[in-house]
């Protein structure tokens, strides 16, 4: 529930600002204060995700993702599931 109200909330902000006439821009949060970023800041340093780490691997468990090691070979299907191709 709560990540309901708090995508409600980032998607209202977001809404205001380009209402406000705003582009290139993100929200979130920002000293408890929800707030617009410009995206060029946003992305101007990049961090690494070591995947052996126990923080990705409660990413992966609790949203539900496979882990993408090992995939299938072309025409196998994995765990039994239906690929399609586009």
């Amino acid at each position: 529930a709560s990540d309901n109200v708090y995508c409600t909330v980032l998607a209202q902000s977001a809404v205001h600002g380009a209402m406000a006439g705003l582009t290139g821009f993100t929200v979130g949060p920002v000293n408890n204060r929800h707030a617009w970023l410009p995206i060029t800041q946003v992305v101007e340093q990049s961090s690494t995700v070591d995947p052996d780490e126990r923080m990705w691997s409660r990413l992966i468990a609790s949203t539900g993702q496979p882990t993408f090691e090992n995939p299938p070979a072309a025409g196998e299907t994995p765990n039994g599931s239906e690929w399609t191709s586009a």
